[in-house]
Parts: structure tokens; C-alpha cells; sequence
């Protein structure tokens, strides 16, 4: 029993330290939890200290081609729900990245090879099981999935041609981390399935890491 709790705890170390120790991956994490502000002051003070580094890193593109096949989010409508508010921050910002701008469905997402990293929001319904199917990977892939609330009961895996590949470690602020190490490779079936086992739904950002490696 000792050893089994050993490995694990092993695994545990070697999974979370694989985003603490990819400084991008960390920086884009840190930018997303600092969007957990309840007071409205101190909410327009994270949004715009967000926007402005979002601004500054050039170095993601919005994870904005998932598609939901379980029809488990949230309805836009919802306005009871916390929202990071998110994606309009990335709209906004890649458009000042394009010098132009660029409707929704023109982003470029996380299959364009110029980027490693994306990031998207999205949420789950309570009781309820989203599930997102990426292509344009390549390599080892970390992904990092943050909840609005650290209290969320929130837990995924991932799927590589439909077999389990990767479970999520939760970090202490609900945090999940997942890593893939199978060689992946852009043609691979990749899923992400991420299960909302509280009483309420609950908003989230996802975040890739596709390194190509």
C-alpha cells in the first residue's frame, strides 16, 4: 500500500511540476486565476491588468474551435453564472496582435502552427459531462483546465483514439493539470473530457500546451 501511495504521489509531482515548470504555460495560468475577483473594483482592476499582459504575449492563440458534443454547457443566457469573461479579452487582444479587426470565426486557433499555446473559456453544466475533440497536435501536450470557483468538483481525462491517456491531478485551488506523453501526432484522435460532479454549473478556461515535441 506504502508503494502504490508512493507512485502516485510520484506521478502527482511529475504531472503539476510539468505546467509550473513551462513558463509560458504558467504565465497564461496565472493571467486567467487572477480573474477570480469578486468586488467590481477589484474585478475592471484584473480585467484590465489581464488584457494588457494578453496584449504583451504574443505567444497564444484562442483555443476557439471546440465544439461541445455532449451539449453539457452552460446557455449563454445564464447570466446567474460567475464568468472569467475571457474570450472578449482575447477577441479584443488579437485583434491589436492584427493590427486589424478580425470577426470571431476569423481567429486563428490552436491548429495554427505558428502557435504552442492556446487558451479558451468554456463551462459544464451540474451533474453533467463536456467533451472536446482537438486535432493539429503534435508531441507531448499538457493541459491545464482552471475553474471560476476553487471550490469546483470538477475532473478530467483525457482520451487518445478513444483510450485513456491522461487523468487530471487537482492542485489546491481546483486547479486540474493533465499530461500526455504518447506520441501524438496531427492526425491523432484527441479528446478532453472534463465532468462537473457539484451542484452547480461552473465557467472554465482551458489551456494547451501543443509542444511539438
Amino acid at each position: 500500500m506504502k508503494i502504490a501511495i508512493l507512485i502516485i504521489s510520484l506521478i502527482m509531482s511529475v504531472t503539476v511540476s510539468a505546467q509550473q515548470n513551462d513558463k509560458e504555460l504558467n504565465s497564461l495560468v496565472t493571467m486567467v486565476k487572477n480573474l477570480r475577483q469578486a468586488g467590481v473594483a477589484e474585478q475592471k482592476q484584473a480585467f484590465n491588468n489581464t488584457f494588457q499582459s494578453l496584449v504583451a504575449d504574443t505567444a497564444w492563440t484562442p483555443m476557439n474551435e471546440l465544439r461541445d458534443k455532449n451539449g453539457a454547457e452552460c446557455p449563454h443566457s445564464d447570466k446567474s453564472l460567475p464568468r472569467f469573461r475571457l474570450n472578449r479579452m482575447l477577441s479584443k487582444a488579437e485583434q491589436v496582435h492584427q493590427g486589424v479587426a478580425v470577426a470571431t470565426n476569423g481567429f486563428m486557433n490552436g491548429q495554427d502552427p505558428r502557435f504552442n499555446y492556446s487558451l479558451y473559456e468554456k463551462s459544464v453544466m451540474a451533474g453533467k459531462r463536456v467533451s472536446y475533440t482537438f486535432s493539429g497536435r503534435e508531441g507531448r501536450q499538457v493541459f491545464v483546465v482552471v475553474p471560476y470557483k476553487t471550490s469546483a468538483k470538477l475532473n478530467a481525462k483525457l482520451l487518445v483514439s478513444g483510450k485513456e491517456a491522461a487523468s487530471s491531478q487537482r492542485l489546491s485551488d481546483g486547479t486540474l493539470v493533465l499530461e500526455c506523453t504518447e506520441n501524438i501526432n496531427t492526425k491523432t484522435p484527441l479528446t478532453l473530457e472534463i465532468s462537473n460532479e457539484g451542484s452547480e454549473g461552473m465557467a472554465m478556461v482551458i489551456l494547451n500546451h501543443n509542444t511539438r515535441q
